[in-house]
């Protein structure tokens, strides 16, 4: 049997060739409703927008959000102000260390210390953000447009 991603493609581009449900469920050996909902569910893939937070756990995500975050640039600038994100303040009963250093690694800053005030060593973390605006690479890939600007907004060259 082929596979249900392959067969919903299938579905599909044969719509998208001026074929009936019908025709498409005679060529398949399935039904017209059963082709119908393949060809819904293949759009409803194909038009998913990734949420900013993937990549993070539903519960690190789920603490960015109700912290009211929007966007992976406002996290970042909370990370390195000093009054930041930090779980030892932070009372939200998730928010612990496990999750803090999740975040702080989804971000590809440093490592942070337990029982510092802030997460990891500022300067650190400013060295990571010069080598994101100036264009050098860092240790993964995320020159998002959306985060460059957060950044340029946050952090003033010195």
């Amino acid at each position: 049997m082929i596979d249900r991603h392959a067969r919903e493609f299938t579905v599909y581009t044969l719509r998208n060739h001026k074929l009936t449900f019908s025709a498409i469920g005679k060529r398949l050996g399935c039904s017209v409703t059963r082709v119908r909902q393949m060809h819904r569910r293949f759009l409803r893939r194909i038009s998913y927008e990734k949420h900013w937070t993937n990549g993070l756990s539903a519960r690190a995500a789920n603490c960015l959000c109700i912290f009211n975050f929007s966007s992976r640039a406002e996290v970042l600038a909370s990370l390195i102000s000093a009054d930041g994100l930090h779980p030892a303040r932070d009372r939200y009963r998730n928010y612990g260390w496990k999750t803090h250093r999740e975040v702080v690694s989804w971000l590809d800053l440093p490592e942070p210390v337990r029982g510092k005030r802030i997460g990891f060593k500022l300067a650190e973390a400013r060295f990571w953000i010069t080598r994101l605006l100036n264009g050098l690479p860092t240790r993964r890939d995320w020159l998002d447009p959306e985060i460059e600007a957060g950044l340029k907004a946050v952090v003033s060259p010195k």
